[in-house]
């Protein structure tokens, strides 16, 4: 069975048990982390998602990291911040520039 992203809320859920298409919401749910599992299992074997750490470097300090959660780790800041800067939607995040470094 194949789900998009709009069937991941509960409220598609509910929408999709109104279709008729499923006799309980237990069968939404099932078919939906019958899904997933599958879906995980798909990317981690081809490499989406499992092990794409990206170096980055604060600008600032100078000082150069293996990921963005050392990054966080080390700096003590949340690295939603970091990747936010990284991907240019911050020009800076806690006073420092970060960038991802490409090899």
């Amino acid at each position: 069975m194949k789900f998009n992203a709009c069937c991941t809320k509960e409220t598609n859920w509910k929408r999709a048990y109104k279709t008729g298409k499923y006799k309980s919401m237990g069968e939404i749910k099932e078919a939906y982390y019958t899904w997933k599992k599958e879906y995980l299992q798909d990317n981690y074997l081809n490499g989406i998602g499992a092990g794409n750490k990206r170096m980055v470097i604060n600008l600032t300090s100078g000082k150069v990291y293996n990921s963005i959660k050392e990054a966080a780790q080390k700096n003590n800041i949340k690295q939603q911040g970091i990747s936010k800067c990284c991907n240019g939607i911050l020009k800076t995040y806690k006073n420092s520039k970060w960038e991802f470094i490409n090899i």
